[in-house]
């Protein structure tokens, strides 16, 4: 996606192909509204648009020329008042063009600490709550308030998030949504509400932690490393993953604990430079990444602290298939930590469930489950679209989806309907899919390439078995 875009997600086509639910998410947030929460702020004298000024700067604002819109906005960013805002508001942050939206909201990042600016924001977004349709400045001026030095904005602010976007059903939703738009922007401004964000409390949520901490893996500043090795001591799993491969990349050091990346960083964050050129990860790149000696399963890492296995017991399992599938499970149950929790789902021509929901991997549930594998036989067709539904049904970080052959019944059996329906799923919930091929004939075949662009698609790796 191009660099410039900015918050593309706020169309209505886009809302719709992310997420369903994304069409209802500004209406959410426009309900909760923010008067409680952010409350007047101490003003300070600013420098002054004059009026010829604000009346030159307001027809170069309707100009039919980006350039000369754009020089209204640059212009404009000199006079952080309340006057200057107001165009800002008005005009850039609603201007058909990214470019131009984008120095708007730039611009208005830079009156973050201007109190009187503070107060028109919150006066404008008490506004909006009263309004029926979403409003597409919401975020950004959410954002800014975010990113405000100012004491009682910045303490106020983080209190709305934490009272009235965390428990709301869309609010982590919101957030993995405003993580992802800020990350398109590779700014070094945007560390601020990001970093905001990681200290609230929708940090609870998973598909929250993985899009701010990816977030600030978008971001080539010294202050977004700081918030991530900082933020290494509060997540786990995936997430925690996610931040040390990163980390990884960008400074070629291989460690395992926070402690070791925090005693590095001491040393090395005031000559620390950014490679002149890296390829970021956009999906899980690397099976040996070294992260808490995390057990394995055919190889692939098991970081989550939330995990589905999902097993293919279709006819063409039958024999050889099935018992080292069964033995390889085993194995991984076996050595998953107690403070992992895990989940099988079986399927076939029907898909079997061994618990509602996810159980600790403590001894008597990993007999249990052991016994449950076990039982397993091979038969029938195979309803993979089905299954991974199924896994969505509990709340996981990570799935393990081993399968030996093409899908032939279920709700999709066609390969790119199964990846497009999944993935879709999956953007709100950000799960890591991890997909096995036993046997997938010739490499590169439509069914290898299937399990490929699942994996891709949704944070994972793929692992070809050969027989």
């Amino acid at each position: 996606m191009d660099r410039g875009a900015f918050f593309p997600w706020l169309s209505a086509q886009n809302m719709t192909r992310h997420h369903s639910n994304q069409r209802l998410l500004l209406g959410v947030v426009l309900a909760l509204g923010l008067a409680s929460w952010l409350p007047a702020t101490t003003a300070r004298a600013a420098e002054k648009l004059s009026e010829r000024d604000r009346v030159t700067l307001t027809a170069k604002l309707r100009s039919k020329q980006v350039d000369s819109r754009l020089d209204a906005v640059q212009k404009l960013a000199q006079f952080p008042e309340v006057e200057a805002a107001k165009l800002l508001l008005k005009f850039a942050l609603r201007d058909t063009s990214d470019q131009v939206r984008r120095a708007g909201y730039t611009a208005l990042v830079g009156f973050k600490n201007e109190a009187e600016v503070c107060d028109l924001l919150i006066d404008q977004l008490n506004r909006q709550a009263k309004q029926l349709r979403p409003d597409p400045t919401t975020p950004l001026l959410l954002c800014v308030l975010l990113s405000s030095e100012l004491p009682d904005v910045q303490k106020s602010s983080l209190r709305y998030v934490n009272d009235k976007l965390a428990p709301a059903r869309d609010g982590p939703l919101f957030v993995t949504a405003l993580a992802d738009a800020l990350a398109l922007r590779h700014e070094s401004v945007d560390v601020a509400p990001l970093k905001r964000l990681a200290e609230s409390k929708t940090m609870e949520n998973f598909a929250v932690r993985r899009s701010i901490v990816r977030a600030l893996a978008q971001i080539d500043d010294s202050e977004a490393l700081d918030a991530l090795i900082g933020m290494l001591t509060k997540i786990d799993g995936e997430a925690r993953a996610d931040a040390i491969e990163y980390l990884a990349l960008v400074t070629k050091q291989q460690l395992a604990e926070p402690a070791d990346w925090q005693d590095w960083w001491v040393k090395n964050k005031a000559t620390f430079q950014f490679p002149a050129l890296f390829e970021r990860p956009r999906t899980r790149a690397y099976e040996n990444l070294i992260y808490g000696r995390a057990s394995t399963y055919y190889g692939l890492p098991l970081y989550a602290k939330r995990i589905v296995f999902i097993i293919d017991a279709s006819g063409s399992m039958e024999g050889a298939r099935i018992v080292a599938a069964k033995r390889e499970m085993t194995s991984a149950i076996e050595a998953l930590k107690d403070n992992v929790s895990f989940g099988i789902v079986v399927f076939n021509s029907r898909v079997v469930v061994w618990k509602r929901e996810l159980v600790e991997a403590i001894s008597s549930n990993k007999q249990a489950a052991l016994q449950f594998v076990e039982k397993i036989g091979a038969t029938d067709q195979t309803a993979t679209y089905d299954a991974l539904a199924a896994a969505f049904l509990v709340d996981a970080e990570a799935i393990y989806l081993l399968t030996d052959g093409a899908p032939s019944m279920g709700r999709y059996v066609q390969f790119d309907d199964i990846v497009r329906a999944i993935s879709d799923q999956n953007r709100s919930r950000r799960e890591s899919i991890y997909t096995i091929g036993i046997g997938p004939g010739e490499a590169g075949s439509p069914f290898e390439k299937f399990l490929e662009e699942l994996a891709q698609q949704n944070y994972g790796l793929y692992r070809r078995v050969d027989e």
